[in-house]
């Protein structure tokens, strides 16, 4: 493909979650040729457990056709809770709250099912004189686009064309993640719980609880589902003896839900009814709990020719502002915006997207990073600071601030 690109632009989409199916669903809407590359044999629907939503995402998802309310839960309080389920503070608040497989799904019915590709694990890129990227599968298959896009997460391949040498790094900390059943829990426990997303402050970290969609998407109280995340601080040496699943292989970041040893689980249920307050610690002990290492990915650029990086393979930052699905969704949707406006001119395109979105994931990891240490080892946030602290706008408009990139504080919400 030489620099004079048609508009029907051919995207290659390496990665299949959920920013893979951002910026396919972004692409596709844009008017270009998008094919998605997902390197597992099976759907990913089953995975993950709660997330939060972002206003901008939010309107961005709407805007797609892709309607939240029917989909999501929205509790009317944060809650900080202290021991014996005492409540230390609460404040109202409009935040949403869905689960990672419901927005699977969703995007998903915005593709066109043969563009989504399962069981293609891309494992070399061949750019091309004058144009274009060359993908090669383990599988022995080919294909070819004129953009390529990494959205295959904290482990990408796609990251070695681009940042070689940016790898993760360890934060000093774990987080427990899981989801109960709200049948599961008991009466006080769900009262407590049921109408706001719950905080617990620690001297050596922070746990959060909160409603989401039931299994089949039910938001019926009692038919849905409550997700946890307790971040824990851990030597390195010890969460890499943790890292050992039930069959006695050593993971690298994760440890799926079902895959957890025995002993680790008792430990943390143990650990749970000693240091949180009852209602939180039910949520623990009821769900099926997995575990995520958290690490800092951060890289010095976001494209290289015509690949590109986007959401966690660029920067994965730690989760505690709740805008890792919104910082992909702005990837996406303002590659599709840069790339519309000007498809003839792919290089510039890209350009001006990195130029758009690499200042805005440094903050990410950054305010991340600080956020995590004051929490995780300081302990020093004050339930009336924390929510105030959290989010995606706030991050949008201090990077533009700093940056003296005015369109960042209001980008474009138009469909390209």
């Amino acid at each position: 493909m030489t620099q004079e690109a048609s508009p029907r632009l051919r995207v290659g989409v390496i990665g299949g979650s959920l920013g893979g199916l951002f910026a396919g669903v972004a692409l596709r809407q844009a008017g270009f040729v998008v094919d998605v590359y997902e390197r597992s044999d099976s759907s990913l629907g089953d995975k993950g457990a709660g997330l939060r939503m972002q206003d901008d995402m939010v309107a961005r998802l709407e805007k797609a056709g892709i309607p939240i309310d029917a989909s999501a839960v929205t509790p009317r309080w944060f809650r900080y809770l202290g021991p014996d389920n005492t409540l230390v503070h609460q404040e109202p608040t409009n935040i949403i709250y869905t689960s990672w497989n419901r927005l699977y799904h969703m995007l998903l019915e915005k593709l066109d099912p043969v563009s989504y590709h399962l069981g293609k694990n891309a494992c070399a890129l061949r750019p091309r004189c004058g144009g274009g990227v060359d993908i090669d599968f383990a599988d022995g298959s080919e294909a070819c686009a004129d953009v390529v896009v990494g959205a295959d997460g904290l482990t990408s391949s796609v990251r070695q064309w681009v940042a070689p040498l940016e790898v993760p790094r360890y934060a000093g900390y774990v987080c427990w993640r899981g989801m109960a059943q709200e049948r599961d829990l008991s009466p006080v426990a769900r009262e407590l719980l049921s109408d706001a997303g719950s905080y617990v402050l620690l001297p050596n970290g922070h746990m959060a609880a909160y409603p989401i969609p039931g299994k089949d998407g039910s938001l019926v109280p009692g038919e849905r589902a409550f997700n946890y995340v307790w971040y824990r601080n851990l030597p390195e040496s010890a969460m890499r003896a943790l890292l050992v699943d039930r069959s006695g292989v050593q993971r690298q970041w994760s440890i799926p839900a079902g895959q957890l040893k025995d002993d680790d689980l008792v430990q943390l249920h143990a650990a749970a009814r000693r240091e949180l307050p009852g209602a939180a610690a039910e949520v623990v002990c009821a769900a099926d709990s997995f575990i995520q290492v958290i690490v800092d990915v951060e890289v010095s650029r976001m494209v290289h020719g015509r690949i590109c990086l986007m959401g966690d393979s660029a920067f994965s930052g730690r989760p505690h502002l709740g805008a890792g699905t919104a910082k992909a969704a702005s990837d996406a949707w303002s590659l599709a915006e840069e790339l519309s406006r000007d498809p003839e001119h792919i290089d510039a395109a890209l350009a001006r997207w990195q130029a758009r979105q690499l200042p805005l994931g440094q903050g990410y990891v950054s305010a991340n990073r600080q956020l995590g240490h004051d929490l995780q080892v300081a302990a020093n946030v004050p339930p009336q600071e924390f929510s105030s602290r959290m989010g995606w706008a706030r991050l949008v408009a201090e990077t533009a601030a700093q940056s003296s990139l005015a369109a960042l504080a209001a980008p474009s919400l138009e469909s390209p």
